[in-house]
């Protein structure tokens, strides 16, 4: 876990509780652990790093076999729409619609930003951002969509799956975690985070 630079620190007890005897974890005996102070260490030597390089960015960016897929349903959607209009007249609009999501979906990328001020996600045609201060709570679900609540606002973020792999998204993912954790903001597993929308945070410019 360490070679990796892998910080979560409940995983790491439960793989110390494995391996020692249960007496070392009574009244949380097992923080003053070497192995625990070195991830310790490590976690301030990293965030600190990265407080010289603020703010943080990444960039959205579909994989290319989502690419493929969404270009191959436009492309059969489009079709449909012409082939139908003579038995469907309008009610063929309906495949033109799913076309037309498709060329959305395709044209959809955006980038991330955080500091210790606000986060902020901007796409081709518009940007939100939201100070951490206003940030009540976070909701997360299992592909790790995040929004950032706060009094009727809220920051929706995409999922891992649309970012770049790289050190960069492991470095944002573990800065917003400190800060999160630096802001003591609940957070809340939740699969509605995935509907949420972003609101009230839109930069107008």
């Amino acid at each position: 876990l360490l070679e990796k630079r892998h910080f979560d620190l409940e995983q790491i007890q439960v793989e110390l509780k494995k391996r020692l005897h249960p007496d070392v974890f009574v009244d949380e005996g097992w923080v003053n652990l070497p192995a625990y102070q070195e991830v310790l260490e490590q976690k301030e030597a990293l965030y600190s790093e990265l407080l010289t390089k603020l703010p943080l960015r990444i960039n959205q960016e579909l994989i290319i076999t989502y690419k493929i897929f969404v270009a191959i349903n436009t492309v059969l959607f489009s079709a449909a729409t012409f082939l139908a209009w003579h038995q469907l007249g309008y009610g063929s609009l309906l495949f033109l619609f799913f076309a037309l999501l498709g060329v959305i979906l395709l044209l959809r990328q955006g980038v991330l930003e955080v500091d210790r001020r606000h986060i902020s996600y901007e796409t081709r045609f518009r940007k939100f951002k939201i100070p951490w201060e206003n940030v009540t709570h976070v909701e997360y679900d299992d592909i790790l969509i995040m929004a950032f609540q706060g009094q009727k606002q809220c920051l929706k973020i995409p999922s891992t799956l649309e970012l770049r792999h790289g050190k960069e998204k492991d470095h944002f993912y573990f800065f917003l975690d400190q800060m999160i954790e630096e802001k003591d903001i609940e957070r809340r597993r939740s699969s509605w985070a995935s509907f949420r929308f972003s609101k009230n945070t839109r930069v107008m410019e």
